[in-house]
């Protein structure tokens, strides 16, 4: 008759540790969603400064940004524009 008791016992006790353990299971995947929604729209906004910096630097390199129009010097110091001032 103890033994069926402590079994009783044992299994409503585990029931419980399984009840906890699922809601733990589901906040988990839950908490991973969002990670991985926020990592995604990390990404998607990396990747677009990237694309829009990457326009920027070519419309800087386009000769309309230089100041001097002398082609043929190597002295750059003229024609450097702040990227900042571009944005």
């Amino acid at each position: 008759m103890l033994v069926g008791a402590a079994m009783k016992a044992d299994r409503k006790r585990l029931t419980s540790e399984k009840g906890d353990l699922v809601g733990q299971m589901k906040q988990l995947y839950s908490t991973l969603k969002d990670k991985e929604s926020e990592l995604r729209d990390f990404i998607r906004n990396y990747e677009q400064r990237t694309n829009d910096y990457n326009d920027v630097i070519k419309q800087v390199s386009t000769p309309s940004y230089r100041c001097d129009d002398d082609d043929d010097d190597d002295d750059d110091e003229g024609s450097v524009i702040p990227l900042y001032s571009v944005l």
